[in-house]
């Protein structure tokens, strides 16, 4: 089957994170690529896959699930490509921490649509990981 892509479903964009403080929006404006991301409909049988992650807010164990969107990198409002080849996929995973991780961490974004303070609930639901991609 081939994957179905009609809209994108999603914008990613770089963004500067600085936990319980102030972010710095020079660091978003110079961090990469913006992607549109795609629900895909993947072809074939994909095989769940253990893995673990940490990051800045925890480590985790858990287990890739399947493919859920295609993120190709745009040229939003004629910024330009860094990278035209650099592509992602997301992944649904599952993940239980290791140790003790908290629930839930108070953040600071800013990226160039907005500064904004958000709670990001834990355990990560998605892993995005650089692909490549042919069309078909």
């Amino acid at each position: 089957m081939i994957a179905k892509m009609r809209f994108p479903s999603s914008l990613l964009l770089a963004t500067a994170l600085l936990a319980g403080g102030l972010a710095d929006p020079a660091l978003a404006q110079s961090s990469g690529e913006h992607f549109a991301c795609y629900d895909i409909d993947p072809a074939g049988r994909f095989e769940e896959m253990p893995v673990q992650l940490k990051d800045q807010f925890a480590a985790y164990e858990g287990v890739v699930i399947r493919p859920v969107s295609l993120c190709n990198p745009v040229d939003k409002n004629g910024e330009g490509l860094t990278d035209p080849e650099h592509h992602l996929v997301c992944y649904e995973i599952k993940a239980d921490p290791i140790g003790s991780a908290p629930r839930a961490v108070d953040v600071v974004t800013s990226n160039q649509f907005t500064e904004q303070p958000m709670t990001a609930v834990l355990p990560p639901r998605l892993l995005c990981v650089p692909s490549k991609k042919e069309v078909l």
